[in-house]
């Protein structure tokens, strides 16, 4: 059984064993990073704007650290290896300065100690994850699988685990 959890080169590793059924379109998320001024100033939940189109939405929260953030961006790309710039452009720190002082206003005073970038891997079908197996193979796919894959990696772990205990049965070799 082969599981093909190749993230943002999930369609290329895909195409090893058939004709891709979906494109990884990658996003840049942006973050930006307050300084220990803010730490007063944001409580234990997450605050933010609704989810839109292209996102769940900019968030501000304080990690279990202290350390307060505010992001993610979505902001579509062609790069899979790697950022293509280090740091957030102005215009995109901007904007999340803005949504982070939307959301907590104090924000204002704080200081923004700086900032980084990922890239997360989108597709072109849906915003859903690209979790199966083509009948009567032994290739699993787990694809597509974003930030938010995180708080879903318990359902995706046992769905890609039934697959490849499906895949295993068929074989004969169970």
């Amino acid at each position: 059984v082969v599981v093909n959890c190749g993230g943002l080169l999930g369609d290329a590793l895909e195409a090893l064993h058939r004709r891709p059924p979906f494109a990884i379109k990658p996003r840049r998320g942006d973050f930006l990073l307050f300084d220990g001024s803010a730490r007063a100033l944001v409580g234990a939940t997450p605050v933010g704007q609704p989810p839109g189109d292209v996102s769940r939405g900019v968030y501000v929260w304080r990690s279990a650290l202290g350390v307060v953030a505010c992001g993610p961006t979505a902001e579509p790309v062609r790069e899979v290896e790697m950022p293509p710039r280090e740091e957030a452009r102005p215009e995109v720190r901007a904007a999340l300065l803005d949504a982070a002082c939307a959301a907590v206003p104090q924000l204002r005073e704080a200081g923004v100690a700086g900032s980084y970038s990922g890239l997360r891997p989108g597709c072109d079908l849906s915003a859903d994850y690209q979790i199966g197996r083509a009948e009567g193979s032994s290739w699993v796919t787990v694809g597509a699988i974003r930030s938010t894959g995180l708080t879903g990696a318990l359902g995706i772990a046992r769905r890609a685990a039934a697959l490849c205990d499906e895949a295993w049965r068929e074989s004969g070799a169970a």
